[in-house]
């Protein structure tokens, strides 16, 4: 399945569980390119991390979500922090106007059982699930955030061989 199509599942299913007071932006910049991988999980990942970012912005707020093809060499893998071969990736980001977070919180932001949210509202799996999904996409996740400004999660999935 391609992964506008899978995106676009998703922003049906938010329109009806996210707050009119977040807007929704999309930015499909890539062409249609079909992924390696299961659709549904993949449209599991997106959905736990727009209700994360629903989460940080009670108030109200901007989801928006990109798409992008990107060729990472040694170097620009490096600097996303990521464990690449070279090559060409779909990269997906998924940024909000949330609350944000801090250096110590994105370090253990993507463990089992931890969780910013008080008890009984939060279990801590969702991240931890969401990385563990991107991976056996053999894919990467990376977070960049600070404190009252929002949060960008940014995911590298492989192109299907047709794709590329």
């Amino acid at each position: 399945m391609g992964l506008h199509k899978i995106l676009k599942e998703v922003f049906s299913l938010l329109e009806h569980t996210i707050s009119k007071c977040i807007a929704i932006k999309q930015q499909p910049n890539a062409k249609e390119s079909v992924l390696i991988g299961d659709p549904s999980q993949l449209q599991n990942v997106f959905l736990n991390l727009a209700l994360n970012a629903r989460d940080a912005m009670p108030e109200g707020g901007e989801l928006s979500f990109s798409t992008d093809f990107i060729k990472l060499n040694k170097q620009a893998c490096r600097k996303y922090g990521i464990d690449f071969a070279p090559g060409t990736y779909m990269k997906i980001s998924i940024s909000d106007t949330g609350i944000g977070m801090d250096a110590e919180v994105q370090r253990q932001i993507f463990e089992p059982f931890f969780t910013t949210k008080e008890k009984g509202k939060g279990m801590g799996m969702g991240l931890a699930a969401v990385q563990g999904t991107v991976k056996k996409h053999k894919g990467e996740i990376t977070v960049a955030s600070q404190p009252g400004r929002g949060a960008r999660f940014t995911i590298f999935l492989p192109l299907s061989k047709k794709a590329s």
